[in-house]
């Protein structure tokens, strides 16, 4: 095979989603969207809709938030058992 083979693979195209035009951003306006970004994380629209009005659009962002979120409201780790001794 020679080194002209790699640079002339086509790069793998992105998923698209029905209505879907931008995967980096949530665009609120449109309900497949709203409905496709709250089944993704798995939260409420009304929660969706406050992280967007907290970080802005970007989905990395409001991912982040989010998991955010989660870390400060939840119960610390509880510390790790000491391994018995054999």
């Amino acid at each position: 095979m020679s080194n002209n083979t790699a640079r002339s693979r086509k790069p793998e195209r992105r998923m698209r989603i029905r209505g879907m035009q931008d995967r980096e951003r949530i665009n609120v306006d449109k309900e497949d969207e709203l409905r496709f970004w709250t089944r993704e994380f798995d939260i409420s629209e009304e929660r969706l809709k406050e992280a967007i009005g907290a970080v802005g659009t970007l989905v990395n962002d409001v991912r982040a938030h989010l998991m955010h979120q989660v870390f400060r409201t939840s119960k610390p780790f509880p510390p790790r058992r000491a391994k018995p001794n054999r």
